[in-house]
């Protein structure tokens, strides 16, 4: 899976009292983009804290709420790297088989193999 890893907090007994995220980290990668480097800006992991953050506090499923923001989030990036490899595959060794029909950021990818 290796989509995000998150760590969460309450801040006292009470029932009532909201989920306090303290940190988020994205584990989408690839090897080949990014040195290593996580594929998540820091700008945008902050953003992704600070909505989720938000939501998780009015929610009356906190945790569904986290997850969903998190998991749609990461499945746009793994799709973002899959989009990239094919991109590197297209230029040098299945070009004359594999096409990439359509790209939607962060919703669909279309392609044909042997067409």
């Amino acid at each position: 899976m290796n989509e995000f890893k998150v760590s969460l907090t309450v801040l006292g007994d009470c029932l009532t009292i909201p989920w306090k995220i303290i940190e988020i980290e994205i584990l989408v990668e690839d090897k080949n983009i990014g040195d290593g480097m996580s594929l998540a800006h820091p700008l945008q992991v902050h953003y992704l804290h600070e909505m989720a953050q938000g939501r998780v506090e009015t929610s009356s499923s906190p945790l569904r709420e986290l997850y969903d923001i998190l998991h749609t989030f990461a499945q746009s990036l793994q799709l973002e790297v899959m989009y990239s490899q094919l991109l590197l595959l297209c230029r040098d060794r299945v070009r004359d088989y594999l096409n990439i029909e359509d790209y939607v950021v962060g919703e669909s990818l279309i392609i044909s193999y042997w067409k």
